[in-house]
């Protein structure tokens, strides 16, 4: 959310000509994560009840299956 915020502000602030520009806004970004620090952060969600099967089940589905972690119990 706070990420929402600030593209719409940061949208506010450029040009309208600015605004259109495509390789200002691609429609895909990549990053790297590591998958250590991923596989950790996945098991310590679910441990604290923070990871919600019901928001984007097929991606964290995904993201279990790749990580070799197992299905939550709930």
């Amino acid at each position: 959310m706070k990420a929402e915020y600030l593209a719409k502000i940061e949208l506010f602030y450029l040009l309208p000509h600015q605004r259109r520009w495509k390789s200002w806004f691609p429609e895909v970004m990549y990053y790297y994560a590591s998958v250590d620090k991923t596989r950790k952060m996945i098991k310590e969600m679910i441990e604290n009840d923070k990871w919600h099967i019901n928001e984007f089940p097929e991606l964290k589905q995904n993201l279990l299956n790749k990580f070799n972690i197992n299905k939550p119990n709930k």
